[in-house]
């Protein structure tokens, strides 16, 4: 249990400032310098951070019972609404609603540009790169890969439930940020090492391709399986999915095995 209670708290704080990374993914679009963007993302993620901090400790401080609040699924609400009234708790309600919209078109959005460019830069066959490389002659949108991504998460969002979305989401963050942090130790060593950066950089992607297909193998076989996720097992359709998902990861890294060794 507190193995649990310590991946769970650390998934929500990392929940808490994960995505203001995002606005690089269109640094592409921005005028002026490159610096605006590193800039803006740091600026947001500052005041995102102020924000929850004021939020959490208007809300630990302020509460009556701090039991009850700790064991509320929605405390911060709780506390608005009994320190303010029930016209103040729907309106912290609605706003929270409207910010998940425009997160999930700001996700949605970020996605279909990753997938637009992976298109325009070739990383495909050619009629797969021609089809996700399309863009509207009269909005300038890449409208192909936004259905695309749109279409994807709305299967997901009908056929999966919230707790077992959540719960995936969570590992594959603790994963994504375990790996960054060590990313972040090696290239510090790489600066004393004399090895070529970009070579580094080339290599690291062939190693994240290969290993991506044992960690999902390992995900997916965890995620069916009731004996480990208990009421958080994967649906059929999320499933078959993610199997699909692995089983093209694991074609496209023996397919690299063999273009690099046997060509």
């Amino acid at each position: 249990v507190a193995g649990a209670a310590i991946v769970a708290a650390i998934a929500s704080s990392l929940f808490s400032v994960n995505g203001y990374d995002s606005a690089i993914n269109f640094s592409e679009e921005v005028k002026g310098s490159a610096r605006s963007v590193g800039r803006a993302v740091l600026f947001a993620a500052l005041a995102g951070v102020a924000l929850e901090l004021t939020a959490f400790i208007f809300g630990l401080f302020g509460t009556k019972d701090l039991t009850t609040y700790l064991g509320s699924s929605t405390p911060f609400t709780d506390s608005v609404t009994n320190a303010l009234g029930s016209g103040a708790g729907k309106v912290v309600l609605i706003g929270a609603l409207f910010a998940i919209v425009n997160a999930t078109l700001a996700i949605t959005l970020q996605f279909a540009r990753v997938l637009w460019a992976s298109g325009r830069d070739q990383a495909w066959p050619t009629p797969v790169n021609d089809f996700l490389g399309k863009v509207h002659p009269k909005f300038r949108s890449p409208w192909i890969s936004t259905l695309l991504i749109g279409g994807i998460s709305t299967i997901f969002c009908l056929k999966s439930s919230l707790i077992s979305t959540v719960t995936f989401t969570a590992v594959l963050i603790i994963i994504l940020y375990a790996l960054i942090a060590i990313a972040t130790l090696l290239g510090v060593l790489l600066d004393f090492s004399g090895i070529d950066p970009i070579k580094a950089l080339l290599w690291s992607a062939v190693i994240n391709g290969v290993v991506a297909v044992p960690l999902m193998l390992a995900l997916m076989h965890m995620a069916t399986r009731p004996k480990v996720m208990r009421s958080f097992t994967i649906g059929n359709y999320v499933k078959y999915l993610g199997w699909a998902a692995t089983l093209v990861m694991a074609i496209a890294a023996a397919t690299l095995g063999f273009m690099t060794f046997f060509k």
